[in-house]
């Protein structure tokens, strides 16, 4: 890892954006290889930072909500409808 990318983890640590330090260098090689305009790569950097936490609140609501088992649709025995 070059001195940059140290700097933009530490500045992503700083600003609480962990998901934007973990994805950044699939996004930079994505962005090179498309040469995509730099507001199309920062969307992208955030659209995955928001799509990240929203993922990490569900799980979290999911837990905190206190429901003795996730079941879901796949798990559902349609042998008795």
């Amino acid at each position: 890892m070059n001195l940059q990318h140290e700097r933009i983890a530490a500045l992503c640590d700083s600003l609480n954006l962990p998901f934007v330090a973990q994805g950044y260098g699939a996004a930079t090689q994505k962005a090179a290889r498309q040469q995509m305009a730099y507001s199309d790569f920062l969307e992208g950097l955030l659209r995955e930072e928001a799509a990240g936490r929203n993922v990490r609140k569900q799980s979290t609501m999911t837990r905190l909500a206190g429901f003795p088992v996730v079941k879901t649709l796949d798990e559902f025995n349609y042998d008795f409808a």
